[in-house]
Protein backbone atom coordinates (compact mmCIF):
# COMPACT_ATOMS: atom_id res chain seq x y z
CA UNK A 1 0.00 0.00 0.00
CA UNK A 2 1.46 3.72 -0.87
CA UNK A 3 1.04 6.30 1.33
CA UNK A 4 -1.14 9.51 0.48
CA UNK A 5 2.10 11.82 1.01
CA UNK A 6 4.07 9.59 -1.46
CA UNK A 7 0.97 9.86 -3.96
CA UNK A 8 0.64 13.39 -3.43
CA UNK A 9 4.40 13.57 -4.32
CA UNK A 10 4.12 12.51 -7.53
CA UNK A 11 1.06 14.17 -8.39
CA UNK A 12 2.80 17.96 -7.39
CA UNK A 13 5.85 16.30 -8.73
CA UNK A 14 4.12 16.13 -12.29
CA UNK A 15 2.56 19.67 -12.06
CA UNK A 16 5.79 21.19 -11.40
CA UNK A 17 7.23 19.64 -14.04
CA UNK A 18 4.11 20.56 -16.45
CA UNK A 19 4.42 24.41 -15.40
CA UNK A 20 7.99 24.33 -15.99
CA UNK A 21 7.60 22.83 -19.75
CA UNK A 22 4.13 24.14 -20.75
CA UNK A 23 5.49 27.48 -19.98
CA UNK A 24 8.64 27.16 -22.39
CA UNK A 25 7.54 25.71 -24.82
CA UNK A 26 4.65 28.25 -24.85
CA UNK A 27 7.06 31.04 -24.56
CA UNK A 28 9.22 29.96 -27.82
CA UNK A 29 8.92 32.30 -30.82
CA UNK A 30 6.47 31.32 -33.17
CA UNK A 31 7.26 32.12 -36.80
CA UNK A 32 4.21 30.43 -38.21
CA UNK A 33 -0.04 30.41 -36.93
CA UNK A 34 -1.53 27.93 -37.53
CA UNK A 35 -5.40 27.77 -37.88
CA UNK A 36 -7.80 24.30 -37.43
CA UNK A 37 -10.91 25.83 -36.82
CA UNK A 38 -14.08 25.09 -38.83
CA UNK A 39 -17.26 26.21 -39.37
CA UNK A 40 -19.04 24.68 -36.48
CA UNK A 41 -16.17 26.04 -34.23
CA UNK A 42 -16.96 29.29 -35.72
CA UNK A 43 -20.32 28.67 -35.18
CA UNK A 44 -20.48 27.30 -31.27
CA UNK A 45 -21.01 30.10 -28.56
CA UNK A 46 -19.02 30.95 -26.05
CA UNK A 47 -20.24 29.86 -22.38
CA UNK A 48 -18.12 31.48 -20.01
CA UNK A 49 -19.00 29.25 -16.89
CA UNK A 50 -17.26 25.96 -18.52
CA UNK A 51 -13.93 27.79 -17.17
CA UNK A 52 -14.74 26.14 -14.00
CA UNK A 53 -13.94 22.89 -15.49
CA UNK A 54 -11.29 24.29 -17.58
CA UNK A 55 -9.50 24.92 -14.45
CA UNK A 56 -10.42 21.73 -13.08
CA UNK A 57 -8.34 20.12 -16.12
CA UNK A 58 -5.44 21.23 -14.19
CA UNK A 59 -5.64 19.36 -10.80
CA UNK A 60 -8.13 16.54 -11.92
CA UNK A 61 -5.02 14.19 -12.88
CA UNK A 62 -4.27 13.98 -9.36
CA UNK A 63 -6.90 11.69 -9.22
CA UNK A 64 -5.34 8.85 -11.27
CA UNK A 65 -2.57 9.10 -8.85
CA UNK A 66 -4.82 8.65 -5.65
CA UNK A 67 -6.11 5.92 -6.93
CA UNK A 68 -2.73 3.85 -6.97
CA UNK A 69 -2.44 1.17 -5.41
CA UNK A 70 1.61 0.36 -5.71
CA UNK A 71 4.39 2.10 -5.63
CA UNK A 72 5.13 0.26 -9.35
CA UNK A 73 1.35 2.09 -9.81
CA UNK A 74 2.84 5.31 -9.36
CA UNK A 75 5.67 5.59 -11.51
CA UNK A 76 3.74 3.59 -14.08
CA UNK A 77 0.86 6.66 -13.98
CA UNK A 78 3.64 9.50 -13.68
CA UNK A 79 5.62 7.98 -16.73
CA UNK A 80 2.34 7.68 -18.76
CA UNK A 81 1.66 11.72 -17.92
CA UNK A 82 5.03 12.77 -18.48
CA UNK A 83 4.84 11.01 -21.89
CA UNK A 84 2.28 12.82 -22.87
CA UNK A 85 3.72 16.21 -21.91
CA UNK A 86 6.58 15.51 -23.88
CA UNK A 87 4.78 14.20 -26.87
CA UNK A 88 2.43 17.20 -26.68
CA UNK A 89 5.45 19.04 -26.14
CA UNK A 90 6.66 18.36 -29.43
CA UNK A 91 3.27 19.06 -31.28
CA UNK A 92 3.27 22.04 -29.80
CA UNK A 93 6.83 23.47 -30.95
CA UNK A 94 6.20 21.39 -34.73
CA UNK A 95 2.50 22.44 -35.35
CA UNK A 96 2.40 26.27 -33.76
CA UNK A 97 -1.40 25.77 -33.54
CA UNK A 98 -2.88 29.49 -32.30
CA UNK A 99 -6.02 29.96 -31.38
CA UNK A 100 -8.00 33.13 -32.29
CA UNK A 101 -9.54 33.89 -29.24
CA UNK A 102 -13.39 35.18 -29.27
CA UNK A 103 -14.12 38.53 -27.82
CA UNK A 104 -16.15 38.18 -24.49
CA UNK A 105 -19.15 40.36 -24.43
CA UNK A 106 -20.28 39.20 -20.64
CA UNK A 107 -18.38 40.84 -17.67
CA UNK A 108 -19.63 38.20 -14.98
CA UNK A 109 -16.94 36.56 -12.66
CA UNK A 110 -16.59 33.51 -14.99
CA UNK A 111 -15.94 35.73 -17.82
CA UNK A 112 -13.31 38.21 -15.80
CA UNK A 113 -11.38 34.23 -14.45
CA UNK A 114 -11.39 33.46 -18.45
CA UNK A 115 -9.68 36.72 -19.32
CA UNK A 116 -7.26 35.98 -16.80
CA UNK A 117 -6.78 32.69 -18.35
CA UNK A 118 -6.16 34.03 -21.55
CA UNK A 119 -3.83 36.34 -21.06
CA UNK A 120 -1.26 34.88 -17.71
CA UNK A 121 -1.95 31.30 -17.67
CA UNK A 122 -2.72 29.60 -21.28
CA UNK A 123 -2.71 32.00 -23.92
CA UNK A 124 -3.42 30.89 -27.81
CA UNK A 125 -0.40 29.10 -28.00
CA UNK A 126 0.19 25.40 -27.37
CA UNK A 127 -3.20 24.16 -29.01
CA UNK A 128 -2.56 20.78 -31.09
CA UNK A 129 -2.83 18.14 -29.45
CA UNK A 130 -5.11 19.62 -26.29
CA UNK A 131 -3.18 19.12 -23.53
CA UNK A 132 -6.49 19.74 -21.27
CA UNK A 133 -8.37 16.79 -23.34
CA UNK A 134 -5.65 14.64 -23.50
CA UNK A 135 -4.82 14.53 -19.53
CA UNK A 136 -8.48 14.66 -18.80
CA UNK A 137 -9.11 11.53 -21.29
CA UNK A 138 -5.98 9.54 -19.70
CA UNK A 139 -6.86 10.01 -16.12
CA UNK A 140 -10.39 8.60 -17.23
CA UNK A 141 -9.03 6.21 -18.77
CA UNK A 142 -6.79 5.17 -15.93
CA UNK A 143 -9.28 5.13 -12.77
CA UNK A 144 -11.70 3.20 -15.41
CA UNK A 145 -8.79 0.14 -15.15
CA UNK A 146 -7.97 0.52 -11.44
CA UNK A 147 -11.00 1.21 -9.72
CA UNK A 148 -14.48 0.66 -12.36
CA UNK A 149 -16.51 1.46 -9.45
CA UNK A 150 -15.73 4.89 -10.27
CA UNK A 151 -16.18 5.21 -14.01
CA UNK A 152 -19.38 7.26 -13.87
CA UNK A 153 -18.50 10.40 -12.23
CA UNK A 154 -14.75 10.03 -13.44
CA UNK A 155 -16.11 9.91 -16.98
CA UNK A 156 -18.46 12.69 -16.28
CA UNK A 157 -15.63 14.98 -15.04
CA UNK A 158 -13.78 14.21 -18.03
CA UNK A 159 -16.38 14.38 -20.40
CA UNK A 160 -17.11 18.27 -18.93
CA UNK A 161 -13.76 19.25 -18.34
CA UNK A 162 -13.24 18.06 -22.38
CA UNK A 163 -16.32 19.98 -23.68
CA UNK A 164 -15.33 23.30 -21.26
CA UNK A 165 -12.19 23.26 -24.07
CA UNK A 166 -14.82 23.99 -26.80
CA UNK A 167 -17.07 26.25 -24.72
CA UNK A 168 -14.41 27.98 -23.50
CA UNK A 169 -13.09 28.75 -26.64
CA UNK A 170 -9.34 27.57 -25.55
CA UNK A 171 -9.19 24.61 -28.41
CA UNK A 172 -11.11 23.34 -31.79
CA UNK A 173 -12.68 20.34 -32.67
CA UNK A 174 -9.55 18.80 -34.27
CA UNK A 175 -7.52 20.01 -30.87
CA UNK A 176 -10.30 17.55 -29.14
CA UNK A 177 -9.79 15.31 -31.68
CA UNK A 178 -6.22 15.07 -31.46
CA UNK A 179 -6.37 14.98 -27.38
CA UNK A 180 -8.45 11.83 -27.18
CA UNK A 181 -6.09 10.36 -30.21
CA UNK A 182 -2.81 10.83 -27.58
CA UNK A 183 -4.25 9.75 -24.66
CA UNK A 184 -5.70 6.75 -25.93
CA UNK A 185 -2.17 5.34 -28.00
CA UNK A 186 -0.17 6.78 -24.52
CA UNK A 187 -2.73 4.12 -22.38
CA UNK A 188 -2.94 1.39 -25.06
CA UNK A 189 1.10 1.17 -25.74
CA UNK A 190 2.29 2.51 -22.33
CA UNK A 191 0.15 1.06 -19.30
CA UNK A 192 -0.77 -1.97 -21.10
CA UNK A 193 2.51 -3.13 -21.72
CA UNK A 194 3.50 -2.47 -17.90
CA UNK A 195 1.02 -5.18 -16.85
CA UNK A 196 2.42 -7.68 -18.75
Amino acid sequence: MVTIKRKLYYGVLLAIIFAVIYSIVARLPHYISLNFSTSLDNSAKIIPVFVIFYLLAYIFPLVAFLIAESESDLKSIFKAFIIQLLISSIFFIAIPVAIVHAQLTTHDIFSQILIFIRTYLDTQWNAFPSHHVASAFLTFLIVRDKKPKYTIPIFITSFLIIISTLFTKQHVILDVLAGLILSTIIYLCYLKLLKK
